[in-house]
């Protein structure tokens, strides 16, 4: 029973750092003013189109690792006890 408390502590303690860096990676929603008055350097369909895909793509994996997160924490509540 210990070795598996270990092992869900070691895979606990790797995908919230993983869920650290997918988050640090996603570009903020917001612009600002700078890019209410000066636009973006993407304003072309394609950079538009292209962004939105990796943000998409970053948001799902995001979305997917917290839940194998919370499914994680809630496995090694109930196997330490």
């Amino acid at each position: 029973m210990v070795v598996l408390s270990y092992i869900l502590g070691s895979a606990l303690l790797l995908v919230a750092a993983a869920l650290v860096v997918l988050v640090l990676f996603q570009s903020s929603k917001k612009r600002g003013l700078s890019g209410a008055v000066g636009g973006t350097s993407a304003d072309s369909f394609f950079g538009k189109n292209q962004s939105q895909t990796k943000e998409k793509k970053l948001s799902r994996f995001t979305t997917i690792l917290a839940a194998v997160f919370a499914v994680l924490a809630i496995a090694a509540y109930i196997i330490c006890i």
